[in-house]
């Protein structure tokens, strides 16, 4: 389980590194940055160091306590209440720093960045956990309006860890909303929305490779994306879309973000900040703001 650095090691070993030396003196420049997509392989909440790492972080012993994992009570319900606290917390902080802690150590010492989607079906404070990115990164998809997507997730890991680039995985549109269905003029809007949520670097999903110059419309990557590539209708007269997003993005990231108040999240773990929008209490019309967490 990736609560422990030596599966994150072992994943790297077995791909990133390889991969890094095959290219020898190309890894760092042409190949110059590793993605951590949003994690969705499932939750983790034990490591044969569990133990250990518990009694180091938390002061006490759990071994008395793991009945309350069953859903029994341990000395009191109140006890019992202060101990799952704890146990959540622990495998945040083990989450944060033995995987993606652990992929940003190994990405800079293969002279790489380090992107992450810091959210998923994960145990995770989410704004610990992406705060090890040199890019933080969401994602928004068309089919939805003008929704920005988890935006402000990404936005406030950056902000706060005062990051240049803040990503998105732009336009992953679904079947019902991809399939040629989509041109520049049906995506500006939500682009720009999500620009006004924090975003200044969007990364498309996707570009498929063409092998073919006589093939129309050509490979495609499955059923989702835009299908943004050359065999698109639009793709020529699009460049003046293009354009203006090279242009915005220039100058957003030029930019600084101003922040009328910071929102904290939960303490407590799992701490989601992914795809929260609205707050409990409202802020007056025109002013903004970043989550924040305990760190």
């Amino acid at each position: 389980p990736f609560i422990g650095a030596e599966a994150a090691q072992a994943h790297w070993d077995g791909h990133i590194g390889r991969l890094a030396a095959e290219l020898g003196p190309l890894a760092g420049k042409s190949f110059n940055n590793v993605l951590t997509d949003s994690y969705e392989v499932g939750t983790q909440n034990w490591t044969p160091k569990m133990r250990d790492e518990f009694k180091k972080r938390r002061g006490y012993d759990l071994l008395k306590f793991l009945p309350a994992l069953t859903g029994r009570i341990v000395d009191s319900p109140e006890i019992t209440d202060r101990f799952l606290w704890d146990f959540r917390r622990t495998i945040a902080d083990l989450f944060a720093e033995n995987y993606s802690g652990k992929f940003a150590e190994m990405a800079h010492k293969a002279g790489m960045l380090y992107s992450v989607e810091p959210y998923g079906n994960c145990p995770s404070d989410d704004l610990q956990y992406g705060a090890y990115a040199d890019i933080p990164m969401s994602e928004f998809w068309p089919g939805g309006g003008t929704d920005p997507g988890n935006a402000r997730l990404a936005a406030s890991v950056g902000h706060v860890n005062g990051r240049k680039f803040i990503g998105a995985e732009s336009f992953t549109a679904a079947p019902n909303a991809g399939k040629w269905l989509k041109d520049p003029f049906g995506l500006k809007a939500q682009g720009d929305v999500v620009w006004c949520a924090g975003v200044n670097r969007f990364i498309f999903h996707r570009y498929a490779h063409q092998p073919w110059m006589h093939l129309v419309p050509g490979m495609t990557f499955g059923p989702y994306g835009i299908n943004f590539e050359r065999t698109s209708t639009w793709w020529r007269p699009g460049k003046a879309w293009v354009d203006y997003l090279t242009r915005c993005q220039s100058l957003l990231q030029q930019g600084r973000f101003v922040a009328d108040a910071l929102v904290m999240l939960d303490e407590g773990a799992p701490s989601y900040g992914g795809w929260r929008q609205e707050l409990a209490i409202p802020l007056p019309a025109g002013y903004d703001y970043d989550f924040a967490n305990l760190d």
